[in-house]
C-alpha cells in the first residue's frame, strides 16, 4: 500500500492533504542539531568538502555489497533467486536499486546519526511491495510506557501514520535520547566547524586579504599627487589573488608600515588542514587508505586498513540489515527464508597462499589448491599424503569428497571408504542439480498460480481451473535439459569409478526416453493435485460466501505450499529430489552395465537414512534385478514394516527425500 492511501481515514490525521513521500536528502525540511558544547550545524549544509568525500566513499563500500532472500534446504542455506522480496530488493517497483538503497542509507545515517525504511505493503496480498527511505528530520517517534508504538511522518503539512512492522528504523545508540540516533556530525561538530572556518579563511585572504599582513600608515599629511602615486603603485603591483599577502612600498612618500596580525605565510594551514582533516576522519570511522590516500603508508597497510574496515563498519552494517529485514521476510513468507549478504571482508590472498603452502598434501589436496586460485585441476591432484607412509589417502572429512579410482584389471570388490567417498559425490553432484531444477521450474509454477488467479472474477469463479497434462508438459519442457546434464556427469563418474578415470560413457536415446517419461509421469501427478486442491478450495469458498479476495488466498496459500513459501519440505522440493535421485541412480546402473566389469549392484545408504532404507544397506543383487516388488512388505531395522504399493524398487529412491546410492560390484571371475 502507498504512502497516499496509507494517509485516508486514520483517526486524528488529516484527510485530503498532499501527502509526498520524504527524503532526507531533499529534503525541504531544515534540521539543526547541536554539536559540542554549544556549537549548532546544519547537517545538510555540512555535506559538502571533505565531509562529503568521507560519508560518499563510506558508503561505497556498502553499496558495493549484496543482499538477497535465502531459503533453508534440509540443513542448509541457499539463495533463492526466484523469490518475490528479491525484486523489492532491486527496487523493480521503480524506486531505488539495490545499490542505490545502501548508499543512501550510510549516507542518510551518517548525516542524521538514523535512517528510517518504508517496507511498502502490497494491498490485496499484504506482502511487501516496495522500500521507501524517509526523512529523519521529518519522523516523530510516538513512545507509551517506555515501548515504540508507532511513527509519525509529517511534511508539507501532511501527516501520515505508520505501524511498527511498516518501519525498520537504523540509528546509532544516543544514550541522551534512546528513540533516537546521535549523528556523527553532531559529535564531530567542532571539527567539522574548524575545517569550515580555515578552508573559508584561505579563500577570503586569497580573493580579497580579508586579514592584511599589514596597513599603511601615513605619519603627516599627504598630498594629492602622493597619495595618487601611492594608489596607483599598490593596485599595479599588489592587488590581486597572485599578490596577496604582500606588504606594499612607495617612495616618495612621508609613510610608515605598522604590522597588524599574522599573514598566511605566518600560519602553517597545511598542518592545520591535515590535523582537521584527521580530526573527521576518525569521528567519521575512515582512514586514510579508504580515502585514497597513500602519502605515509606501504601497500600492506593500505590492505590491513581496508580488511579492518570491512570488520569494523561494512559487516557489522550490512549484518545489521539483513537481521532487520529477516524479521520481515519471516512474517511474510515463513520461517524458511532469510535475508543473506556478501561477505565484505577482502580476502588476505598473501596469508591464503602461505597456508596452501604448508598444507597441500597434508590437509590440502593439489587440486583444491588450484581451484582456489582459479586453475584447471590435474590427473592425480585429488589426494593428500599420510605423513608416516607417504602413501596417497582418501579424505572422507572433505565437504567435497574425492573418489579413489580403480582399474579394470582389479579383481574383487571396494573398500567400505572407496564406496561411501563415492556416494558423497554423487550426492554433491545431484543437490547442485535439485537446485537448477527448482530455478528452472518455480517461473513456471508461478506463471500458472497468475493464471489461475486472473480466472477469478465474479459469475466466472466456479471454472477457475488448469489443464494438468498442458501444464505438466511445461514444467518437463523447462526441466528435461537439466535432467540430460545430470545423466551425463553421473553417468560418466560411475563409468569411472566402475572403471578407470579413462572410462567413458554413452549416453542413449533410450535413456533420454525414460528420463522425459519419468519427468513427465512427476510433473502430471503434481498438476494433477493442484487442479484436485484448486477445485476444493473453489468449492468451499463458494460455500462459505466468501469475496472473491479471499477465494484468491486460498489458491494463493495452495502455490505458496507447492512452492515452500512457509515452510521447508514442499511438494515441488520433493518432486525435484524425487526425481533427480531416481534419473541419478538409473543412469549410474546403465554406467555399471556399459563398463563390461560390473556384473552386481549393491544398495548403500546416506548418513541418517530411514529404518527401511537401513535394512537394504549392503544388499547385492544382479544388474537390472528388484531389490523391493510391488506390493512386497519391507520390514525396517527398528521392527516397523512399509509396503510398497507403488512400483518395483530396482533402485533408490524407496520414498521421497531418499539419498541412497548404487556402488557396483565386480565379479574376481571377471
Amino acid at each position: 500500500m502507498g504512502i497516499l492511501r496509507k494517509a485516508v481515514n486514520k483517526a486524528n490525521y488529516e484527510t485530503g492533504a498532499n501527502y509526498q513521500l520524504g527524503h532526507s536528502l531533499s529534503s525541504t525540511a531544515v534540521s539543526t542539531l547541536t554539536g559540542n558544547g554549544d556549537e549548532t550545524i546544519n547537517p545538510l549544509a555540512e555535506y559538502t568538502g571533505f565531509v562529503w568525500k568521507a560519508i560518499a566513499t563510506k558508503a561505497s563500500y556498502l553499496s558495493d555489497q549484496r543482499i538477497f532472500v535465502e531459503r533453508k534446504v534440509g540443513d542448509k542455506w541457499q539463495e533463492d533467486v526466484n523469490q518475490d522480496f528479491n525484486n523489492v530488493l532491486d527496487g523493480e517497483d521503480g524506486g531505488l536499486d539495490q545499490s542505490e538503497l545502501l548508499e543512501a542509507h550510510a549516507v542518510i545515517k551518517e548525516i542524521y546519526g538514523e535512517v528510517f525504511w518504508y517496507i511498502s505493503k502490497g494491498e490485496r496480498m499484504g506482502k511487501p511491495f516496495a522500500i521507501y527511505l524517509l526523512d529523519p528530520a521529518s519522523m516523530t517517534i510516538m513512545v507509551a510506557n517506555e515501548r515504540v508504538t508507532g511513527y509519525v511522518y509529517q511534511k508539507d503539512g501532511g501527516r501520515v501514520l505508520f505501524e511498527l512492522d511498516e518501519i525498520k528504523h537504523f540509528k546509532y545508540y544516543n544514550p541522551a535520547n534512546t528513540y533516537r540516533g546521535k549523528s556523527p556530525l553532531q559529535a564531530a561538530g567542532i571539527f567539522v566547524k574548524s575545517s569550515r572556518y580555515i578552508n573559508t579563511y584561505v579563500n577570503n585572504f586569497l580573493e580579497n586579504n580579508a586579514i592584511p599582513a599589514g596597513v599603511v600608515v601615513a605619519k603627516s599629511d599627504v598630498n594629492d599627487a602622493d597619495w595618487q602615486l601611492f594608489k596607483d603603485q599598490w593596485t599595479e603591483r599588489y592587488s590581486g589573488i597572485d599578490n596577496s599577502g604582500k606588504t606594499g612600498f612607495v617612495r616618495g612618500s612621508d609613510l610608515d608600515f605598522v604590522k597588524t596580525g599574522l599573514s598566511l605565510g605566518d600560519v602553517d594551514f597545511s598542518v592545520m588542514k591535515e590535523t582537521s582533516r584527521d580530526d573527521i576522519m576518525v569521528m567519521l570511522g575512515v582512514s586514510k587508505p579508504i580515502m585514497n590516500i597513500f602519502d605515509d603508508i606501504n601497500r600492506a597497510s593500505a590492505v590491513t586498513a581496508q580488511q579492518l574496515f570491512a570488520q569494523s563498519y561494512t559487516s557489522p552494517e550490512i549484518k545489521a540489515i539483513a537481521r532487520k529485514l529477516t524479521k520481515t521476510v519471516v512474517k511474510a513468507y515463513g520461517e524458511g527464508f532469510r535475508i543473506g549478504h556478501t561477505n565484505p571482508v577482502p580476502e588476505d590472498r598473501e596469508l591464503k597462499l602461505k597456508e596452501y603452502e604448508v598444507g597441500v598434501g597434508k590437509w590440502f589436496t593439489p587440486n583444491e589448491a588450484r581451484e582456489a586460485y582459479g586453475e584447471n585441476s590435474i590427473t592425480g591432484g585429488d589426494v593428500l599424503i599420510q605423513p608416516n607412509t607417504q602413501t596417497p589417502v582418501v579424505d572422507n572429512a572433505k565437504s567435497k569428497i574425492k573418489i579413489k579410482l580403480v582399474s579394470k584389471s582389479t579383481k574383487g570388490n571396494f573398500t567400505y571408504e572407496m564406496k561411501e567417498s563415492f556416494r558423497s559425490q554423487m550426492q554433491n553432484v545431484q543437490e547442485k542439480y535439485e537446485q537448477s531444477y527448482l530455478k528452472a521450474v518455480q517461473p513456471v509454477i508461478k506463471d500458472q498460480k497468475a493464471r489461475v488467479i486472473a480466472q477469478i472474477a465474479p459469475k466466472k469463479v466456479a471454472n477457475a481451473k488448469i489443464d494438468p497434462e498442458a501444464e505438466a508438459t511445461k514444467m518437463t519442457d523447462a526441466t528435461i535439459n537439466i535432467f540430460i546434464s545430470l545423466a551425463k556427469e553421473q553417468g560418466t563418474l560411475a563409468a569411472q569409478f566402475a572403471g578407470n578415470k579413462d572410462s567413458t560413457f554413452e549416453f542413449t536415446k533410450v535413456m533420454e526416453k525414460y528420463i522425459h517419461d519419468s519427468i513427465q509421469k512427476a510433473a502430471l501427478g503434481f498438476t494433477k493435485d493442484t487442479e484436485a486442491a484448486i477445485a476444493k478450495a473453489l468449492q468451499e469458498g463458494l460455500e462459505a460466501g466468501e469475496s472473491l479476495a479471499k477465494i484468491a488466498d486460498r489458491i494463493d496459500a495452495i502455490y505458496d505450499e507447492a512452492l515452500g513459501v512457509k515452510t521447508a519440505g514442499y511438494r515441488i522440493e520433493r518432486i525435484a529430489r524425487t526425481e533427480i535421485i531416481k534419473t541419478s541412480n538409473e543412469i549410474t546402473e546403465a554406467a555399471y552395465k556399459q563398463s563390461g566389469v560390473v556384473s552386481k549392484k549393491e544398495w548403500i545408504t546416506n548418513p541418517g537414512a530411514c529404518q527401511f532404507c537401513k535394512a537394504l544397506d549392503g544388499t547385492v543383487i544382479r544388474l537390472g534385478g528388484t531389490f523391493v516388488g510391488k506390493g512386497d512388505e519391507l520390514e525396517g531395522v527398528d521392527g516397523g514394516t512399509q509396503v510398497n504399493n507403488y512400483e518395483s524398487v530396482q533402485h533408490p529412491p524407496t520414498h521421497p527425500d531418499c539419498r541412497c546410492g548404487l556402488v557396483p560390484v565386480i565379479d574376481e571371475a571377471n
